[in-house]
């Protein structure tokens, strides 16, 4: 996988339809799986698919 194909915190709002900040906030809470690369943070797509599945 590419770095193009991560998502970043504004995709990942997006798609929950929640804030930014509530992104932030999940990522701290160790709920939301993540990456970090070159000190931002990025997501794999099928990872937040599935939390979303999982009811997460």
């Amino acid at each position: 996988m590419s770095i193009d194909q991560l998502w970043k915190v504004s995709d990942v709002a997006t798609f929950l339809r929640v804030s930014r900040s509530t992104v932030y906030a999940k990522v701290a809470a160790g709920l939301i799986p993540h990456r970090r690369v070159v000190g931002q943070l990025r997501f794999v797509p099928d990872e937040i698919r599935s939390l979303v599945v999982r009811g997460a």
